[in-house]
C-alpha cells in the first residue's frame, strides 16, 4: 500500500475537497493522506466563502507529512499562492510524482484562485506528470499562459511536453503542444453529481502507483462512472461516493456470497437448480456478467446443496437477460439469483411490505430465452403503476385542497353557527300560538332569508364534493388507462432523457412516431404519442426523477419456464443478505 498525499481544499460536506480525494485514494488500494490548503464552505447550491490558511499552518503540515512518510505521489486540488511554493519547495528534496487538478472556477462558477496564484501554476505545470482541466479550464490556461510567456519573452521546452488529460464524457490525453496520445470514450449518465473532478483526478493519482498512465486513467475512468451511479442523494443534489467496481471485486463478492449461503438453510432451491451473478458497471452483453458455469444444486442427502462448475464471465445467458434489463432501468441493480417460487411466499412478502415486488405471466414467450423480455415487463409494469398512483395521489390532494378553499369556516365557527340556528328554532317554536298571523309570516319568511346554516349547507354538501372528486378521478383514470400501452412501447426504453431537454424536441420526436400511424386511423387518433404528449412528457420527468429499484420480479403461470422468483440487488453479497429474509419468511409459513 503506498502513500498517496492529496493536497487541496476542505468541503465539509465531503462530497468534493480532500475528502473526497481521501476516500477515493483508500478505494485504489493506497493510504490517504491530506494537506488543508483553503477552508471552501460549499454544497451542491453554491460555494459560500474562501479562506486561505495561513502559511505557518501549511509549513507545518508539510513537515509533518514529509517528515514521517514516503509519499510516491501527490494530487493537488484548490491551491493558494503559499501552498504552491512548498509544494515546488518539497519537490525539489522528494520527487514525487504531481498530477494536478487546477481547479480554477467551482462548477457553480466562482473563482477559486487570484492573478499571483495563476502566475505561479506556470512553475507548477512543468514539475507535473499529468494535469486534468476540463475543455474549458484547458482553453484558459493556454490563453493565460501564452500572454504571460509572451510577455516576459521567454518559453520553458518543457512545457510541451506536459501531459494533459482535457476532460468530460470522452477524455482526450495529449501534450500541452497539442500532439494527442489517447481518447478515452465514457458514458453519460444524467446525474448532477458534486465532486467528479476530484474523484477522478485522485483516482489517477492512486492507481498510478502501480500502473501506466494510460491503465490508470481507464481504471479511473471506471471508479468515477460507479462514484457517479452509487452517488448519495443530498437535498439539493448528490454527492460523489467513490467505488471502484472490477472482475476482481466481483469475483471477491460472488465466492463470499457462496460462503454465506452455507450459513442458512437454503430451502427455496428450483428443482432445476439455482444460479448467482453479478455484472460489471453498465454491461452490454454476457460477456460482462460473471456466473457459475454449472448450477446450485440441491443436495437430497444432507438437505442443503453443492455447487457445480466455477464463476466464469459469460457463463449464464438466462441470468445476463436478467441483469442488463434490470440495470437498463437501475443501473445500480448488478447482481441477480434465481430462487423456487411460491405463491403463499408471494403474497405473505406483499403483506409484509418488505420488499418492493412486481411480475410477469411467461404465457405466450416461445422458450427460456425469453426471459429478458418478462423482466422488461415487470419494470414497465411496476413503473408505470407508480406514475398513475402518483398522479392519483397528486390529484386527490388538489381536489382536498379545493375543498377546503370552498369552506373556509373553523370548527368553532360552524358550532356557534348550529347553536344560533338551534336558538332561532327554538324561539319560532314559542311563538307557534301568536294571534298575529303577520308577525309569525314574518317570522316564516325570515327563516327562509337568514337562516345561519343555509350558506354553510351551500358550501359543504359533502355529497356534490364527493361525487366531483369521484367524476375527476375517473377521467384521469380514463386517461392514464389509455396511455398505459404507448408508455410500453420503445419510448420508455430509448436512452434516458435530459432534464433539461427541451418541451419542443420531445414533441418533434413524438410527431415522427405519430407519422408512423396510418393516416386512415390517424384521423380518429386520440391515443398515439404525440396526441398524448403532455402525459408522455410528466411520465419521463417522473421517470427521470424515480428510483425504480424492485427487490424482487416473480413469474407465474407457461408451462415453458419454471415459474422463479429473481432477487435483485447492488452485489451479490446483497442478493444472499435478501434470501435470508424469503428463507425465513418461507419457513413460518
Amino acid at each position: 500500500m503506498k502513500n498517496v498525499l492529496a493536497i487541496g481544499g476542505y468541503d465539509p460536506t465531503g462530497g468534493a475537497g480532500v475528502i473526497a480525494d481521501a476516500k477515493t485514494i483508500k478505494e485504489t488500494g493506497n493510504n490517504p493522506l491530506t494537506i488543508i490548503t483553503s477552508l471552501v464552505p460549499q454544497n451542491n447550491q453554491k460555494v459560500y466563502s474562501k479562506e486561505d490558511v495561513s502559511k505557518q499552518i501549511l509549513e507545518e503540515q508539510f513537515e509533518a507529512i514529509f517528515e514521517d512518510f514516503n509519499i510516491k505521489c501527490v494530487k493537488t486540488g484548490v491551491l493558494s499562492k503559499n501552498a504552491i511554493e512548498l509544494i515546488l519547495k518539497y519537490h525539489k528534496d522528494y520527487d514525487f510524482k504531481i498530477i494536478c487538478d487546477p481547479v480554477i472556477k467551482s462548477t457553480t462558477g466562482r473563482l477559486l484562485t487570484d492573478k499571483e496564484t495563476l502566475d505561479l501554476y506556470v512553475d507548477l505545470f512543468n514539475k507535473c506528470y499529468l494535469i486534468t482541466p476540463n475543455n474549458e479550464e484547458f482553453k484558459f490556461i493556454k490563453h493565460y499562459m501564452y500572454t504571460k510567456l509572451k510577455k516576459e519573452k521567454y518559453y520553458d521546452e518543457n512545457l510541451k511536453e506536459l501531459s494533459v488529460l482535457v476532460t468530460g464524457i470522452n477524455d482526450t490525453l495529449q501534450k500541452y503542444s497539442g500532439t494527442k496520445i489517447a481518447i478515452f470514450n465514457g458514458r453519460k449518465i444524467n446525474k448532477e453529481v458534486h465532486g467528479t473532478g476530484c474523484v477522478f483526478s485522485s483516482a489517477i493519482a492512486g492507481f498510478s502507483t502501480r500502473m501506466p498512465l494510460i491503465s490508470a486513467i481507464k481504471n479511473a475512468k471506471k471508479l468515477v462512472l460507479g462514484s457517479v451511479i452509487y452517488a448519495k442523494k443530498t437535498r439539493y443534489g448528490y454527492n460523489t461516493n467513490p467505488l471502484f467496481i472490477n472482475e476482481k471485486t466481483i469475483y471477491k463478492n460472488l465466492e463470499y456470497s457462496l460462503f454465506l449461503l452455507k450459513n442458512i438453510k437454503y430451502t427455496l432451491i428450483p428443482d432445476v437448480g439455482s444460479n448467482i451473478g453479478e455484472c460489471t458497471i453498465l454491461p452490454k452483453n454476457r460477456y460482462d456478467v460473471c456466473a457459475l458455469s454449472g448450477r446450485i444444486i440441491k443436495d437430497k442427502d444432507t438437505g442443503g446443496y453443492h455447487k457445480a462448475g466455477e464463476f466464469k464471465f459469460g457463463a449464464s445467458k438466462i441470468l445476463s437477460d436478467v441483469i442488463i434489463t434490470a440495470n437498463k432501468y437501475d443501473p445500480k441493480i448488478r447482481a441477480t439469483m434465481g430462487v423456487r417460487f411460491n405463491e403463499k411466499l408471494m403474497e405473505k412478502l406483499k403483506e409484509d411490505g418488505v420488499f418492493c415486488i412486481s411480475h410477469f405471466k411467461t404465457d405466450g414467450f416461445e422458450n427460456i430465452r425469453k426471459v429478458g423480455i418478462g423482466i422488461d415487463n415487470a419494470f414497465k409494469n411496476y413503473l408505470i403503476e407508480k406514475y398513475i398512483g402518483f398522479q392519483e395521489k397528486n390529484y386527490m390532494l388538489d381536489l382536498s385542497m379545493d375543498t377546503l378553499n370552498m369552506d373556509t369556516k373553523t370548527d368553532t365557527e360552524i358550532s356557534e353557527m348550529e347553536n344560533e340556528n338551534n336558538k332561532f328554532k327554538k324561539d319560532l317554536e314559542n311563538n307557534e300560538n301568536s294571534k298575529d298571523g303577520k308577525d309569525i309570516e314574518s317570522i316564516e319568511d325570515n327563516s327562509t332569508e337568514t337562516d345561519p346554516l343555509n350558506g354553510l349547507n351551500e358550501s359543504t354538501n359533502l355529497k356534490e364534493i364527493e361525487d366531483e372528486k369521484v367524476d375527476n378521478l375517473k377521467k384521469l383514470k380514463e386517461d392514464l388507462d389509455g396511455i398505459r400501452d404507448i408508455l410500453s412501447t420503445n419510448l420508455l426504453n430509448k436512452a434516458p432523457f435530459s432534464k433539461n431537454l427541451k418541451k419542443n424536441e420531445l414533441l418533434d420526436d413524438l410527431k415522427e412516431e405519430c407519422n408512423k400511424i396510418n393516416p386512415k386511423d390517424r384521423e380518429n387518433c386520440s391515443d398515439c404519442k404525440y396526441c398524448k404528449n403532455e402525459i408522455l412528457y410528466d411520465f419521463i420527468g417522473f421517470k427521470e426523477n424515480f428510483d425504480c429499484t424492485l427487490d424482487i420480479i416473480y413469474n407465474k403461470g407457461g408451462h415453458q419456464i419454471e415459474p422463479m422468483i429473481w432477487i435483485l440487488g447492488q452485489n451479490s453479497i446483497e442478493i444472499v443478505k435478501k434470501l435470508r429474509i424469503l428463507e425465513k419468511t418461507y419457513r413460518k409459513l
